[in-house]
């Protein structure tokens, strides 16, 4: 009986440690948009509306955690030899949290109109709206020439589509290599 005792003692003290080990005393610092992802996030909208010419784009105030595209089984074959490992890995490590957007950083020829989390959920929950942008953070790789960047649209309630594409940086800027996969491609 007490040998039973020690060991449920010892499952429970042990289980508390493990929940406080788990459990950070500060709260992990929020991710930050630099202006190199402002550049990025310029290039990946006007490549995806340059089309349409829109008077506005409403936009997620705040970066997708892109990484479920990135991680789906259609992600699982290699990307190519255009897109490096540490890209990959970086994309993976930015997009664990979400980081606020900045409307004015993000240089196009349409308005840019954010939506904030809370508003896009009240769409949601009234049917639908406005078709909605969404971006992730950009995956960079070690010497900051490429990148990956989920983008995508919500279309209502159920409906998202979204694309994973590379970029790439030249003496004149960030601009949209191609398109790698889609959320299409998975389905």
């Amino acid at each position: 009986m007490i040998y039973t005792k020690r060991i449920l003692w010892l499952l429970i003290i042990t289980s508390a440690a493990t929940l406080f080990a788990q459990s950070p005393a500060t709260p992990k610092k929020a991710e930050v948009c630099t202006e190199e992802d402002y550049a990025i996030f310029t290039a990946a909208l006007n490549d995806r509306f340059v089309k349409q010419k829109p008077d506005k784009v409403v936009l997620r105030d705040d970066t997708s955690e892109g990484r479920s595209l990135l991680m789906s089984p259609m992600a699982e074959a290699p990307l190519g030899p255009d897109v490096s490992q540490d890209a990959k890995e970086d994309f993976d490590s930015r997009n664990q949290s979400h980081a606020k957007i900045e409307a004015e950083k993000i240089k196009a020829p349409f308005e840019v109109v954010l939506l904030s989390a809370e508003e896009f959920r009240q769409q949601l929950a009234n049917g639908g709206g406005y078709d909605i942008t969404f971006v992730s953070l950009p995956g960079l790789n070690a010497v900051h020439n490429r990148a990956l960047l989920s983008v995508g649209t919500s279309y209502g309630v159920a409906e998202e589509g979204g694309v994973v594409i590379l970029l790439e940086k030249d003496d004149s800027g960030w601009k949209v290599l191609r398109e790698l996969f889609s959320s299409h491609d998975i389905d």
